[in-house]
């Protein structure tokens, strides 16, 4: 199952199948691959200005690598399903 997740800046998280890609320069150039059988956890923080919804979240996703990504509000659902993914790979070691 391959699952994309588009941030913010021009970056991206790809679960592709056992791997964990991070990629930069809208997917032309990876960065970091890990094993997603290493995920430990994920953090994510809406960010939010003073009377507003948020709009970006900050999401941090910790394997044997760090990754870190400003992703929009509109990715959540997609997010979501990439960790739900993470969660069962990590629980298959």
């Amino acid at each position: 199952m391959k699952i994309a997740v588009q941030g913010s800046n021009g970056e991206s998280i790809v679960l592709d199948g056992p791997n964990l890609i991070f990629y930069r320069l809208h997917g032309e150039r990876e960065v970091m691959r890990n094993l997603a059988s290493s995920y430990v956890d994920t953090e994510i923080k809406p960010i939010r200005r003073k009377g507003e919804a948020p709009k970006n979240y900050d999401v941090t996703i910790n394997c044997k690598a760090t990754f870190s990504i400003k992703m929009p509000v509109a990715e959540r659902s997609k997010l979501d399903r990439l960790v739900d993914q993470l969660e069962l790979a990590a629980l298959q070691i």
